[in-house]
């Protein structure tokens, strides 16, 4: 049964598991909206036997009063049941339609009856079905059983794509759409158990034409195996209806490294897995948000329809906006803190101030983050303009050997022999970058990277440094590999990413070990 033809949620009732999410209640319009155009839901829960894999993390209460601690070692099924179980409590009390679907048959050789509990439907039927509904996934989940080694993807796409195919136009017609919800450990199989490059090819294919409907995809990951990371991460440059997801923690990292000013809360994550997050929110992960965007996501958190008081733009005023700003965030309550791992605001004003510029006594003007290499030259994109690490160190380059740019971009003056640290490379990449390097011509591959700000590593130091640098170490490996090079790069341009590549990873040997 579809959600329009359900008179069943109230908005009291969603605004009410937002706020046991800790989420301010500016969120409730703009989740609400997402809400009503989603059709339904499909989650596809991969049940493999790699599942049983030991390197997933389990969220956990604190002992500090909205404190959340990781507890590592569990399996990724175990992870996998945690979401499931709070998105099923989560749908049933807003009325969500939702269709989890187990990859492999849950229970191998037991009767027809069993067989069926492949498929478990929630919200889809009469109200009154809806709590023997949740005891019965509850009770699937934990009796699974995870024997099976093949994860075939691929052929439960196209399965689901001709049954959307059928309703698409009638969900297209009522501005709505349906959201899937992959959560898997790896790469996909066919029925047979067998990957490599044409197995992956096919579900890429699947994936691509299930794209084209009406729907929108979201790719869970349970895994900390980097090359699956970096598949399904490289999948999400291609389609522009998928959000590829980690694990809390891991995601909050990923925040870090490019909105340091904000605090990615554990409702903020859950909110994402669920479908219902806003699209602004699914950017937080990829890139520094614009100051327009800054501007959105602060009225979406802290602004609800009755607010009689606007949150002025900071490109037209920079003051007004601080102090509205300040005022709001001090309205709410402090929020935990992953990556500090302490209660914290959920804006820092301060780091936010540092980034885009804007203090009361500065100088700066509000500036957007750069978006592509060819706008770091004239503007102080991840870098400030008053601290050294802006100074462009090609300035004098000119004329050089590329061998000689590449050492006054990774070594320190006046000699050029002791290499800078780790963080300040990853910061400063673009600046060894065309068109800031004349020895090497442009290329758009070059504008591909993920600008870091230097306030990401700032005050930053023992497991959180060391977190963050591993994190952006992994998204620089993955750019920096000869692999992803273009086939019309000249040999300038790779011995150029070669050479970042050779000098970033002997900086890591030597910081992280």
């Amino acid at each position: 049964m579809p959600l329009s033809d359900v008179i069943w949620p109230s908005k009291a009732a969603l605004g009410e598991c937002l706020a046991s999410l800790n989420l301010p209640p500016g969120l409730l319009s703009s989740v609400y909206q997402t809400y009503l155009n989603c059709d339904s839901r499909v989650w596809l829960l991969d049940n493999s036997s790699r599942m049983q894999v030991r390197d997933s993390h389990i969220n956990r209460n604190g002992c500090t009063r909205g404190a959340i601690e990781r507890v590592d070692g569990g399996s990724r099924w175990e992870e996998l049941k945690e979401c499931v179980t709070f998105h099923t409590k989560m749908a049933s009390e807003c009325w969500i339609p939702t269709k989890y679907w187990l990859v492999n048959d849950p229970f191998m050789f037991h009767s027809e009856e069993w067989r069926q509990s492949k498929k478990m439907p929630l919200c889809r039927g009469a109200p009154k079905d809806v709590a023997t509904e949740v005891r019965e996934i509850g009770h699937i989940m934990d009796a699974v059983q995870l024997n099976d080694s093949r994860c075939p993807l691929r052929s439960c796409i196209h399965t689901l794509l001709k049954g959307l195919s059928r309703e698409a136009a009638k969900i297209t017609a009522r501005n709505q759409h349906v959201t899937l919800v992959i959560c898997t450990q790896g790469r996909p199989t066919d029925r047979e158990g067998d990957t490599g490059l044409n197995v992956l090819k096919d579900f890429c294919d699947e994936l691509f034409k299930f794209s084209k409907l009406p729907v929108r995809i979201i790719i869970r990951l349970c895994t900390d195996t980097e090359e699956v990371r970096d598949m399904f991460n490289s999948m999400e440059g291609h389609f522009e209806s998928i959000d590829v997801l980690d694990d809390f923690w891991a995601e909050s990292l990923e925040v870090y490294l490019h909105n340091p000013w904000l605090t990615y809360t554990l409702g903020l994550h859950r909110l994402r897995e669920s479908g219902l997050a806003p699209e602004i929110l699914d950017t937080l992960d990829e890139r520094p948000l614009t100051l327009g965007e800054i501007h959105q996501l602060s009225k979406m958190l802290f602004l609800d329809e009755d607010d009689f008081v606007d949150l002025p733009h900071p490109r037209k005023d920079r003051k007004k906006f601080l102090s509205r700003l300040t005022s709001l965030v001090k309205d709410e309550k402090m929020q935990w803190n992953p990556v500090k791992k302490k209660m914290m605001p959920w804006i820092n004003l301060r780091k936010l101030t540092s980034m885009y510029g804007g203090g009361e006594h500065s100088a700066y003007r509000w500036r957007e983050h750069p978006t592509s290499v060819q706008k770091a030259r004239h503007s102080p994109g991840p870098l400030r303009h008053t601290d050294t690490l802006t100074q462009d160190p090609l300035a004098t380059a000119k004329g050089n050997s590329l061998m000689s740019v590449i050492q006054k971009w990774s070594h320190g003056p006046p000699y050029y022999d002791k290499m800078y640290s780790l963080q300040r490379l990853l910061v400063t990449v673009p600046l060894a970058f065309p068109p800031i390097n004349k020895e090497v011509e442009p290329h758009t591959y070059f504008t591909k990277w993920k600008f870091i700000y230097q306030e990401t590593f700032e005050e930053e130091d023992g497991d959180a440094l060391r977190d963050l640098l591993v994190r952006a170490m992994r998204k620089a490996k993955y750019f920096l590999d000869p692999i992803k090079f273009p086939k019309d790069f000249n040999k300038k341009q790779v011995l150029l990413l070669k050479t970042i590549g050779n000098i970033i990873r002997d900086r890591e040997e030597a910081t992280l070990g």
